[in-house]
């Protein structure tokens, strides 16, 4: 699983944030590639664990958005497209 934390501007823990200042991510495993912060203030995981691409965007405050994907979470496998494993995914962009 993940830790997901957010600090204030001063470096304290946001404890509004989570559960005071984290969220632990325990469905998913792998490698942390990328972390983006969407303009409406949402947070966007990517992850990658064997042949497994995934994102999971969470709420402003830190709870899974369940609007998003399966559970708040969207995946995809890179076998899809050819890829061979292992190998490290970025994310470039996310617009939504």
């Amino acid at each position: 699983g993940f830790i997901v934390l957010r600090f204030e501007s001063s470096g304290g823990s946001d404890l509004d944030f989570g559960r005071g200042g984290g969220i632990f991510l325990s469905e998913l495993g792998g490698l942390t590639a990328a972390l983006a912060i969407q303009t409406d203030g949402k947070i966007v995981v990517a992850t990658n664990r064997g042949g497994d691409f995934s994102l999971t965007r969470l709420q402003p405050n830190g709870e899974i958005d369940l609007a998003f994907g399966q559970d708040g979470i969207a995946s995809v496998s890179i076998f899809d497209f050819g890829f061979p494993a292992p190998f490290h995914a970025s994310l470039l962009a996310f617009n939504c």
